[in-house]
């Protein structure tokens, strides 16, 4: 038998000890990578939120013009980048994203009425959306219109 255990070598400890830190610093250095790219993307989401917030102080919109299938928003404050309808029937309530800027003191026209599983319309809802590809809705300028 102790023939059989001289024969046979193994790893020595040093290069085993070598081998496992080698694994836990390549690990280490993996994770921390990564970490850093998800909280820089986390950062930068949450500051582009932190702005639009920020911004909404400005947006100030009015409703210039009401016809049987569209409403004529006028921008009487900052730049906005589009608005958000909410269009309420007698079948369902459904929101429509017009990604379409009004700089200040513009106006520009959006339809209302087609939208599917609506029904008839009875109440629209227009709400300013600003922010650099967010779209974050400036719900405290909500312009509401029953018709």
């Amino acid at each position: 038998m102790l023939n059989l255990k001289r024969g046979r070598k193994g790893v020595s400890p040093l290069v085993t000890t070598v081998i496992l830190v080698g694994i836990v610093v390549v690990t280490v250095a993996v994770v921390t990578l990564w970490g850093k790219g998800v909280q820089e993307d986390l950062q930068n989401k949450q500051g582009g939120i932190a702005m639009a917030q920020l911004s909404c102080t400005g947006v100030d919109i009015d409703i210039a013009e009401t016809t049987a299938t569209s409403v004529t928003v006028e921008n009487q404050g900052a730049d906005i980048s589009g608005i958000v309808m909410v269009v309420k029937g007698d079948d369902n309530t459904e929101s429509q994203l017009y990604e379409q800027p009004i700089k200040s003191g513009d106006s520009r026209s959006f339809p209302y009425a087609g939208i599917p599983g609506v029904g008839d319309v009875e109440e629209v809802s227009v709400i300013a959306t600003i922010g650099q590809g967010i779209n974050r809705p400036c719900s405290d300028q909500k312009k509401e219109l029953e018709l």
